[in-house]
């Protein structure tokens, strides 16, 4: 008769089969659960604490290394912040110093150009002073050149005027020579 009850039921719905299947599956884990817990028992609550531990440890580890790594990181973010700030001193300092070299080169090659501009005048108006000199040196040698020439020539004419003279008087006449020629007594 139970059979025939089961198997009425079992006919009649199809939840009430799923039903009474479950139930019997769920019974049948529940015993195999106990079973499992009974042989692995010790074990499994053995490896679930060695896996809660690993768990545990591998969390605090990786907590750590995430703290050692960001402070690391702050650190080398504080260095090469350090570092480039010194380099861009540095380039600062350097950049000043060469401006400030280039402005004593300017004003040393100012200063040398001054002073050669003053050096060429000084020897631009030495030069004309020289020319001038020697102009007038020779404009003065010329002037005695000529008045030594006009000197000469009046000597050279009153020489030749005084040689003629005396010619003239020493000159015999050209009947005097005739009459010599002729045979005759001056």
């Amino acid at each position: 008769m139970n059979m025939k009850k089961n198997e009425t039921v079992e006919e009649s719905t199809p939840h009430a089969q799923n039903a009474v299947v479950q139930t019997a599956d769920t019974d049948n884990s529940q015993n195999v659960g106990k079973i499992r817990d009974i042989i692995f028992g010790g074990q499994m609550r053995e490896y679930d604490n060695r896996f809660t531990s690993l768990e545990e440890r591998f969390n605090k580890e990786s907590l750590r290394l995430r703290q050692d790594m960001e402070q690391r990181m702050n650190s080398l973010e504080t260095l090469v912040q350090g570092e480039f700030e010194a380099l861009t001193d540095k380039l600062r300092l350097e950049k000043k110093e060469r401006n400030d070299s280039l402005l004593s080169i300017e004003s040393t090659l100012k200063k040398a150009n001054e002073l050669l501009s003053q050096r060429l005048g000084d020897l631009e108006n030495k030069s004309l002073d020289e020319m001038r000199k020697l102009r007038n040196q020779e404009h003065e040698d010329i002037k005695n050149l000529r008045s030594s020439l006009q000197q000469l020539r009046e000597e050279t004419n009153a020489q030749f005027e005084k040689e003629l003279d005396i010619l003239r008087k020493t000159k015999v006449d050209r009947s005097s020579v005739a009459a010599l020629f002729a045979g005759g007594n001056i």
